[in-house]
């Protein structure tokens, strides 16, 4: 047992000594372990720092940017697509005029979009930091002003932004205004919406043609309306008592003609060749002032008291034919008032020689008494 014991102690002493030997023989691997540990932990907590730090700064980065207003108006500037501006149109209230709906003002935006791409830009003396203004483009167009107003702030107290307004003001094209010549009595519609007397710009007008039937009938006249703003070319329709009327659009001008009558054209054929042939053979000598004037009122006998060819034709031995006649153009003012345009040669042969008298006229026919009689020839 002691025997046993002595081993235990020398081993236990032997152990103590090979410690202590050890510790002489490196006296520093003890303190560099704690520094380690040390320098662990204190680079885990900075590392941890600048990880927070890297978030916090990329949370506020990302905040800064989303509150730019670029990328507010790169989102909104996404909508203006031919399939979309309609949608836009529609929710921005857009002021239309009073002859066009947001379907026809989206098909001209449409027509300006198509093929380009639609980019935007600040716009120069608006743009501000407080008040962000833009203009929309098509292609090299501008088609549109957007107006972005403040949504609130984000986490980081940077402003948020939407869009405040969009503006189509002063971005038609000027070629879009038209002027429209018209009866008065007429009932002139822009995409069937009837014009108003506030378009008009002048009353009353009155053609040659009919300047001289006031002693006989009311003096037929027109009216010019003028309409700017349209953003696309209208229909225009017009009539008068239900009877359509020929529209003549050329450019930014149109012309609503006074309507023609088939059957007052074929009823007053057989009067208009009768008053032909009575101003040609009164022309060459052959017919008489007397009959002439039964067919004539006002103006129009004043026209036929000249001196007339046939005072050329004194003591000569001739023929005459009344060749191509036509009466073309007839224009109905009113019930009691109408023109029309009459064209004949008048060939006369001499003994020696012969000649064709080219003749064209518009006769004004007004109703007096229940008889049609001209009023006015101009040639």
């Amino acid at each position: 047992m002691n025997i046993k014991r002595n081993k235990m102690q020398n081993t236990e002493h032997n152990t103590e000594q090979n410690t202590e030997k050890n510790q002489k023989q490196n006296p520093k691997k003890m303190k560099l372990n704690k520094f380690g540990v040390f320098l662990l932990a204190y680079s885990g907590v900075l590392i941890s720092i600048v990880i927070v730090l890297l978030v916090l700064l990329y949370g506020t980065l990302k905040d800064y940017e989303k509150s730019m207003p670029n990328n507010s108006m790169s989102k909104i500037v996404k909508g203006f697509t031919p399939d979309n501006i309609e949608q836009v149109l529609n929710d921005n209230s857009v002021k239309i005029n009073d002859f066009e709906t947001v379907s026809s003002v989206a098909d001209y935006f449409k027509l300006k979009m198509q093929d380009k791409e639609v980019t935007y830009k600040r716009k120069s003396g608006e743009f501000t930091d407080t008040t962000p203004v833009y203009l929309v483009k098509a292609g090299d167009a501008s088609i549109a002003k957007v107006t972005l107003v403040e949504n609130g702030k984000n986490a980081h107290n940077f402003t948020k932004w939407k869009l405040g307004s969009v503006s189509f003001d002063g971005f038609i094209d000027a070629e879009n205004e038209i002027t429209i010549a018209a009866p008065s009595t007429a009932e002139v519609k822009l995409n069937g919406v009837k014009i108003s007397d506030s378009y008009i710009t002048q009353k009353n007008i009155i053609f040659d043609i009919v300047k001289n039937v006031g002693p006989f009938v009311k003096i037929p006249t027109s009216v010019e309306y003028k309409v700017s703003g349209l953003m696309v070319q209208p229909e225009i329709t017009a009539s008068i008592n239900g009877v359509e009327l020929e529209v003549i659009v050329e450019g930014k001008t149109c012309t609503v003609n006074y309507p023609t009558d088939e059957a007052l054209f074929e009823a007053q054929k057989p009067t208009i060749h009768t008053i032909n042939q009575e101003i040609g053979k009164f022309m060459i000598n052959r017919g008489s002032l007397t009959t002439l004037n039964k067919y004539l009122i006002g103006n129009a006998k004043l026209n036929m008291n000249i001196e007339g060819i046939w005072a050329y034709s004194y003591g000569k031995s001739y023929t005459y034919e009344f060749r191509n006649e036509k009466t073309f153009d007839l224009i109905k003012y009113s019930d009691d008032c109408f023109s029309c345009s009459i064209y004949f040669d008048l060939y006369v042969k001499w003994v020696d020689t012969d000649k064709t008298y080219q003749t064209s006229m518009t006769y004004t026919f007004v109703k007096t008494n229940g008889s049609w009689l001209v009023a006015e020839i101009l040639q």
